[in-house]
């Protein structure tokens, strides 16, 4: 959240920067788990250890929590 267009700054619009733009363009609804730039940003040096591994995994959960959401959702 907050990276769709909603801050009026045309580049702090994420929709159509990553591969789930193909899934918005084809109307088809996506959800998108992303970090903010940083200094290692999609270097070779972005690595594991320098994640925030609570933040890591509470987006894990985020994402876990939606599919099941939507697995009930769907009746199985």
């Amino acid at each position: 959240m907050g990276h769709d267009g909603g801050t009026g700054k045309p580049s702090d619009d994420w929709t159509n920067q990553s591969d789930h733009y193909a899934f918005h363009k084809a109307g088809i609804p996506f959800l998108y788990l992303g970090v903010e730039d940083h200094a290692d940003y999609h270097k070779t040096t972005d690595t594991f250890d320098k994640f925030d591994q609570g933040w890591y995994l509470n987006n894990c959960e985020v994402a876990l929590l939606f599919l099941k959401a939507l697995d009930e959702k769907a009746g199985r």
